[in-house]
This record gives C-alpha cells, structure tokens and sequence, in this order.
C-alpha cells in the first residue's frame, strides 16, 4: 500500500467516529500517509490532520473533484468514511491498481456505469486529475429515477464524476473494473452476482465496505 494514502474529509461531529475508522483500516495495512481533512482543530499522532473550515455538502463535493488532487502526493488514494473502511485487508488485490477508479457497483440495472460509490473507493492521481477538469452543477443531475432526486438536493461528486461524466472520463482514458472485480473491492448493497447478509461480515467477500445500514461491518469497530 505504499503508492496509496489513506484520506477521508468530515466535519467535527463526524471526526471521533472517521478516527476510529481510520485506525481500524490502519491496523494491518502501511500506507503511504493517512490524511483527515476537517473543520476540527486537532493533532493526531498517526493521522495528519487538515484543518478547514466548515464543509457544507456542497463544499465537500466540491472538495473531492477540484482539491483532492492537490494534496494527494502519492499515485493513489483510498477515500473512506466514518462508516466506509476496510474489513478485510487480507482481500486487497494489486488488480485494483490496474483501475482508475473502484467502488462498491451501484445496483441500478440500467446504469451505463455501475462503477462506483465513492464512500469508500479508490482513485488514482490521474482519475483526480481527469475529474477536476469537468463542470461540476451541485443543482443538475442527470439521474436515472426520480426517487433519486427525492433524497438528494445535491449532485454526489461520485454520481458525476463516474455516471453523468462517464464518457468524458472515458474519453480522458479512465479506466473502470467489471462489476465482479468492483464487489471484491467493496460492497454497499447485495446484488445478483455478489450477494451478502448485511448483519455478517464474513459473508461480504469484500475488501471494504460503505454505508452505515451494512450493520456487521459497522459491529467490528
């Protein structure tokens, strides 16, 4: 993992609970660095801490497709929340390093990228670097069910930058996984090809995972 840093953004309501998080996928894997960007002003003696000030939605959206790129100094980052992080480190495969981008599939059967969720995902300097390019609208999306749009007043930095803008980055020569090598990487809800009992974890068959509904995961910190 020594081309990798480890990285999440959060406010301070959500910093104690990223720590922890952090640390967990820490405990058996040596990054290149560990990063949190937040609003906390704070000192952390194995996480380097990025003070900010106050990150709206918007702002953290913002955050990830035109700064990330900026403090990343090493070939990868793995992007994790307070309830996205590894629970398997044993299943990390240098295949992922063959992507630019890997997160866990979404399950829209239509979507004509099913790659990724950006919660817990990783992204190489080139994918930052292609993503800080394109003209982020946090108020128009091009989503693909209107109950999408009924959960959410702003467009995910995710769902544009791997959905609405999926044939500009493929066009910058971004590279996504099949959904089968995606699900080994993460999973967020079970779907054909890759099911799993959101209450065990050993069923997930996943190097990490996101979403704070996926309980046995949530169980292990």
């Amino acid at each position: 993992m020594k081309n990798i840093t480890l990285i999440s953004i959060c406010d301070q309501d959500k910093f104690e609970p990223t720590v922890k998080a952090m640390e967990y996928s820490m405990k058996d894997l040596d990054f290149y660095d560990s990063i949190i960007v937040t609003d906390k002003v704070c000192s952390h003696d194995k996480i380097n801490i990025i003070s900010t000030g106050k990150l709206s939605l918007i702002d953290y959206n913002k955050f990830c497709i035109y700064e990330l790129y900026k403090i990343i100094k090493s070939e990868f980052c793995l992007l994790m929340q307070w309830d996205g992080f590894v629970i398997n480190p044993s299943l990390w495969s240098d295949d992922f390093l063959n992507y630019d981008y890997i997160g866990a599939p979404w399950d829209h059967a239509s979507s004509k990228n099913k790659i990724g969720n950006g919660g817990f995902s990783l992204r190489s300097k080139k994918f930052m670097e292609a993503g800080s390019k394109l003209k982020y609208n946090p108020k128009e999306c091009e989503y693909l069910y209107d109950w999408q749009k009924q959960f959410r007043d702003t467009t995910p930095e995710d769902w544009f930058m791997c959905y609405e803008s999926y044939e500009k980055m493929l066009e910058q020569g971004i590279k996504f996984p099949s959904v089968k090598t995606a699900a080994k990487f993460s999973v967020e809800h079970p779907i054909p090809c890759h099911p799993f009992n959101r209450q065990d974890p050993k069923t997930y068959n996943s190097f990490g995972f996101h979403g704070h509904f996926n309980q046995g995961a949530m169980n292990l910190l």
